[in-house]
């Protein structure tokens, strides 16, 4: 590595002081440096959940977070960096609060990329005022600093991303191996999902890398390029073994728990050429360079030289052929996220062409005229938007440009660079809403944080506890690692959590995907999963309020016998409501049984008064209403006669086919919210049936209906009671499972039960393959009951369960990852024994040339003797 300078010291620290610079304009004092979105939600909490977990069970590599989702396999969460190298370090720091770890260990993402950036520019010979212009256009780009305040894992990998591309030149330098494994392994730990575009990123350059190395005229041979390829895929190969006991155990999560996008694909159009140039430019969600880079891909085109247009070549494969996006997010959607990766090889591109330019002898026309051609090309496949911005941007670039072809003074080039990565960047990172101080208050309430510790004290056995203030931001949040919820907002959870939450109970769907599972205000819904505490302003039937939390002793434990079965044939042919209520009064087997189930809910025509409010239009056409709202509205329809300890079930067809030029509508029905999102929407949650469970403690005596603003086209409306009495002593026909706090940690979930007969034992964790269950020391196995959930067949008697979960292919990857260890430290001797073997000929060779210049020095000693 090159010495660095007094020069090089002080571009690194204007670029950290621009970097210090920015923080500051966003948070101005009075934000924290995080996102509203998805930031406060998942990207700090869950990470929390992590370190807390650990502290508990002392645990590095668990299996199971019962805390969350019912109780799901912990490698549904790795995307948010279960064993990602800054957040294990952040277990050696409890002093620390997580949320203010995170924002440093951010702050310092972004500045050490900087100073990589910088240092492998400057390793390749480039000038210091392109190294420096080169790290400011990486720096200001549009994902860098966005997503060091909203998606950390976004850029988590990018410092290990740089240290790979410099590993790489060292490898074709001293063929030196362990530090591009390092790297490569470091970046799967960092972020899975983006590994995989930046390992592509470490293959094109090295690809780029053995193209330098050729000789100008030469052609190109398959054979000796195979043979370079082979040695250099080990370098892949062992990183990727030694992350196996990670990856496996994740793939098996993604494979049955992903969140797919919900829009059907036309596979045809993902398949067609086109100009996409959003993939590329003024975005955090892609490389979000400026149009420099357009002209910089012309520049490197025009040079000839054959590693230059292998760069050009990949940026453009990936620009016209959207596949290549849609492959990269793994078939989910299209999404330009995913090449954010990029951005480094981006940024030596346009580095090359500014050292390009500071050459003397350079055909600057030739270069303008081209630019401003693809650039009318590029034009007529965009929108209004961005056709503005890259009409602006190249605008200025190219009057620069074509002045300082004149004059050659380099200013002429730093000005305009400076000024469009500056507003770039400044309009990408001010669009994002930062949480103020008070937010974070809100999520860390004190009271809540009491309620907790009150509940989790004063109960024997383990209930689950439903939070409803703020559901989005409250899914993950775990204030103490006694508290159990049914809730979870993961890209990857359990899907049979998810078929029973959006299927089988007739929840209200407020999300705009099924990423996320929150606290619904149904109370069949919540007598199941066993919330027998909610804490919010939710006054459900039956719960009545203890300081600041709501309480029922009506629901059902987690883990229950029961004798009252029903057979999956038959519940499949219930609807909505009544399979909400089978679920709740039978355990569902998949075998043939008689059952004596009678529901006990009655279909009803409502008698009511309707009240509209101005700029809301209400008009019927056969089974159709048509709902116009101007504005956010209401509705109220008054009941002739009130509804006395019942429990309401409303259900209607609404219209789906929404644009996204348009919002999502939703409908509110007495504070319970459903949500259609617009059909484009890469989640779209399909949510065409709107379904209500209804109830309080106090009489229902009118529905008040909120309406988004938009038209609302509603039919097959219909109605539903069921007497509260009926469901109220549920928990009284079972018995109970006791689950014991102490032995129940982590992976493991001890318990005991006494059962009056032989019965069906259910649990309402979500069904997976990785437990194993020993009932009195003795191993069983199980089945899914209830459709989604474990369950299995138990005997009269007193008995104590155990449940171990191990995550499915755990045991392989960690095989496959001692394997993938043993190799690489059999490289490490290897390259030793190389540098010792290295050391001893350099060594040998200075002392044939001290022998051999001592031999001269006598010669010419005797020389001169004899000529005297």
């Amino acid at each position: 590595m090159k010495k660095l300078k007094k020069e090089d010291y002080i571009n690194l620290s204007i670029l950290i002081g621009i970097f210090i610079i920015m923080i500051l304009i966003l948070t101005r004092f009075n934000f924290i440096y995080g996102s509203l979105k998805d930031w406060t939600s998942q990207h700090y909490i869950i990470p929390e959940y992590f370190r807390n977990l650990f502290y508990s069970t002392k645990q590095i590599f668990p299996s199971f977070a019962f805390n969350l989702g019912g109780g799901q396999n912990i490698f549904n969460m790795a995307y948010y960096g279960l064993f990602s190298p800054y957040i294990i370090l952040s277990y050696f720091f409890p002093f620390i609060n997580m949320m203010y770890f995170l924002i440093g260990t951010s702050i310092l993402i972004v500045i050490s990329s900087v100073i990589l950036m910088y240092l492998w520019l400057y390793n390749n010979n480039y000038d210091r005022k392109v190294c420096f212009l080169g790290s400011f256009i990486f720096l200001l780009s549009g994902p860098l600093i966005f997503h060091s305040h909203r998606h950390i894992m976004f850029i988590s990998y990018m410092p290990f991303l740089l240290m790979g591309l410099m590993s790489i030149d060292n490898y074709f330098k001293n063929n030196k191996k362990i530090l591009l494994i390092v790297s490569i392994f470091l970046i799967i730990m960092s972020s899975y999902f983006y590994s995989v575009g930046a390992l592509l990123v470490l293959f094109i350059y090295g690809n780029y890398k053995y193209l330098s190395k050729l000789k100008k005229k030469s052609k190109f041979l398959f054979k000796p390029y195979l043979k370079w390829l082979s040695k250099f895929l080990i370098n892949f190969i062992v990183p990727i073994m030694l992350a196996s006991f990670f990856l496996l155990p994740t793939a098996h999560s993604l494979l049955s728990g992903r969140v797919v996008g919900q829009k059907e694909f036309n596979y045809l159009f993902i398949l067609i050429p086109r100009v996409n140039i959003k993939f590329i430019l003024y975005s955090a969600y892609s490389v979000g360079l400026s149009s420099l880079f357009i002209i910089s891909l012309i520049d490197l085109f025009l040079t000839g030289m054959r590693k230059y247009r292998f760069l050009v070549y990949i940026f453009l494969f990936i620009i016209i052929f959207p596949v290549v996006v849609f492959l990269l997010n793994g078939t989910m959607y299209i999404d330009s996220k995913v090449l954010i990766p990029f951005l480094p090889l981006a940024a030596l591109m346009v580095s090359t062409t500014i050292s390009n330019m500071f050459k003397k002898k350079y055909d600057f026309n030739k270069l303008i005229t081209y630019s401003i051609i693809v650039t009318l090309i590029i034009l007529l496949f965009t929108n209004i938007g961005y056709m503005l911005l890259i009409m602006l941007d190249s605008s200025i670039l190219l009057l620069f440009i074509y002045k300082y072809s004149k004059s050659r003074e380099k200013d002429l080039i730093f000005i305009p660079i400076i000024i469009v990565s500056t507003l770039n960047a400044l309009i990408i990172n001010l669009s994002d809403p930062l949480m103020s101080f008070k937010d974070y208050n809100k999520l860390n309430l004190k009271e809540e944080s009491k309620a907790v510790k009150e509940i989790i004290s004063n109960d024997d056995n383990i209930y689950r506890i439903n939070n409803v203030n703020n559901p989005l931001e409250k899914a993950n949040k775990v204030y103490n690692i006694g508290e159990y919820k049914s809730t979870i907002y993961s890209s990857v959870s359990s899907n049979n959590l998810k078929d029973y939450y959006y299927k089988n109970s007739g929840n209200e769907i407020i999300n705009r995907s099924f990423g996320m599972v929150s606290g619904p205000s149904n109370v069949l819904y919540n007598i199941y999963m066993g919330n027998k505490y909610i804490i919010g302003g939710n006054n459900l039937i039956g719960y009545n309020k203890e300081n600041n939390y709501y309480k029922s002793d009506n629901v059902l434990p987690i883990g229950y016998a029961s004798g009252s079965l029903m057979s999956e044939k038959e519940f499949k042919k219930l609807d909505f409501p009544y399979n909400s209520e089978a679920i709740v009064k039978n355990i569902i087997v998949n075998k043939d049984v008689k059952s004596s189930f009678k529901t006990s809910i009655e279909k009803v025509n409502l008698k009511y008064i309707i009240k509209t409010n101005k700029g809301t239009s209400l008009s019927r056409m056969g089974n159709k209403t048509v709902i116009r709202a101007s504005k956010s509205n209401k509705i109220v329809l008054e009941f002739d006669k009130p509804l006395k300890n019942k429990v309401l079930f409303i259900k209607f067809k609404t219209n789906n086919d929404l644009s996204c030029r348009f919002k999502d509508l939703s409908i509110t029905i007495n504070d319970i919210r459903n949500k259609v999102s617009c059909k484009n929407w890469k989640y779209f949650n399909k949510n065409d049936i709107f379904n209500y469970v209804i109830s309080s403690n106090e009489d229902i005596k009118d529905l008040t209906i909120h309406l988004s603003a938009g038209l609302h086209e509603i039919s097959n409306i219909e109605t539903f009671t069921m007497d509260y009495n009926s469901i109220k002593d549920i928990n009284k026909s079972v018995d109970h499972l006791i689950i014991s706090k102490n032995k129940t940690k982590g992976d493991i979930i001890e318990a005991d039960i006494n059962v009056s007969s032989d019965k069906y034992f259910n649990m309402s964790i979500p069904y997976d393959e990785g437990f194993s269950i020993y009932i009195d020391d003795k191993k069983i196995d199980y089945e899914k009951t209830d459709i989604d959930f474990i369950g299995f067949k138990i005997e009269k008697g007193k008995h104590h369960i155990k449940i171990i979960y191990k995550a499915p292919l755990l045991k392989e990857g960690i095989i496959i990852s001692i394997i993938g260890l043993i190799i690489f430290i059999s490289i490490c001797f290897n390259d030793k024994r190389k540098k010792a073997t290295k050391i001893i000929e350099v060594k040998q060779i200075e002392i044939k040339k001290k022998t051999n210049n001592n031999k001269n020095s006598r010669k010419n000693k005797k020389g001169v003797k004899k000529r005297k």
